[in-house]
């Protein structure tokens, strides 16, 4: 297993199932890449908070859909 201190859970879980040496190359069926919510967007996921608030919880997940949910 490769060392992995320093790298993201990105290229870890890429070096672990899609690179060439992973038992589990080939097998996939589909990539999505996302990209994280526009702050002018955010509004829509957490309707009711002041632009304050808006602001705090955008800065705790990035606009990253999976920590806003």
């Amino acid at each position: 297993m490769r060392e992995t201190c320093g790298c993201s859970i990105a290229g870890f879980s890429h070096a672990q199932t899609l690179s060439c040496d992973s038992p589990l190359y080939g097998r996939e069926t589909g990539q999505i890449t996302m990209q994280q919510i526009v702050f002018r967007y955010y509004h829509a996921f957490h309707s009711g908070l002041s632009e304050k608030q808006l602001i705090e919880n955008y800065a705790v997940t990035g606009g990253v859909l999976k920590y806003i949910l």
